[in-house]
């Protein structure tokens, strides 16, 4: 994903003494953390659009942007699924806690997507507990 040369300028003797799947970790947590900085821009510009600046999930990003609030913050729920998915494909030595985590995080944002997609609006509160629930799955394992 990244170049290792770019390491080594930055990093010096410090990542070249890391053994190659040292590396590959090393690399994979600045991917991590880049794609966690992302899901935050989304996330919480979404969010304090809609709660204080008094638009719908409906509006435009963006003034004439033809993405809306919604479809940015179910991208950040897409970095969610994809931090994970990379995590059980590249960490050699996760641990079962956080490997069944991780499942659960897939399982909980596939399913709360179908969920908010299929309920009647006076199910609101409802959608909110879920919500909350997920965060604490999400976040829990971190």
């Amino acid at each position: 994903m990244l170049d290792s040369r770019a390491f080594h300028s930055f990093y010096g003797p410090m990542y070249g003494k890391l053994t190659p799947q040292e590396q590959q970790r090393f690399c994979f947590h600045h991917v991590n953390v880049v794609l966690k900085g992302i899901l935050l821009v989304c996330v919480s510009s979404s969010i304090v659009q809609v709660t204080i600046g008094g638009k719908e999930w409906t509006d435009p990003y963006y003034h004439h942007s033809s993405v809306t609030l919604w479809e940015t913050s179910t991208f950040a729920g897409y970095i969610v699924v994809a931090v994970s998915l990379l995590d059980l494909i590249y960490d050699t030595s996760l641990r079962l806690v956080y490997m069944v985590h991780h499942v659960g995080v897939l399982l909980a944002v596939q399913g709360l997507v179908f969920l908010i997609v299929n309920a009647p609006v006076e199910r609101a509160q409802e959608m909110r507990y879920l919500g909350i629930m997920s965060e604490i799955g999400i976040f829990w394992g971190k």
